[in-house]
């Protein structure tokens, strides 16, 4: 119950990043050009990564600190929360990412909410995103 409460909260984590990365991506200073965005997209990777390490290292404390050996139980509990915390990454990085691919391929920032449609997209950029996102897809098999 409280592995699949983490992964719940894990996942509402990752939706706000993401929301929130996207939200940045819009902003006058980070929307003027798509190299913009991807300093934007490294500050992200640095902020989370660094926030990662340091809670790897409080976590690793925390289950050293009864005993001085990290027992079998323990060791679940820091793999859980690694997952959780790739979900956070996986998910925040990954929408910002591709929105930073949507606006390079259509030239213009699209909407980031699923409610509304794109602008001025064409069959050709329907078919650069697909070659884009197959293209991703081979990188990361």
């Amino acid at each position: 119950l409280v592995c699949s409460f983490g992964t719940i909260c894990a996942h509402i984590t990752g939706f706000a990043g993401m929301y929130c990365a996207a939200g940045l991506q819009v902003l006058p200073i980070f929307a003027t050009t798509w190299w913009a965005s991807c300093l934007l997209l490294a500050a992200i990777t640095l902020a989370l990564a660094g926030m990662f390490m340091v809670g790897s290292h409080l976590r690793r404390n925390i289950a050293l600190a009864d005993d001085g050996i990290i027992d079998e139980e323990e060791m679940r509990w820091l793999r859980q929360v690694e997952d959780a915390e790739n979900d956070v990454f996986s998910l925040c990085l990954g929408f910002s990412i591709m929105q930073a691919l949507r606006c390079w391929i259509s030239g213009a920032w699209q909407p980031y909410d699923a409610r509304i449609p794109p602008d001025h997209i064409g069959q050709s950029e329907a078919n650069a995103l697909l070659a884009t996102s197959m293209a991703l897809c081979i990188l990361t098999a």
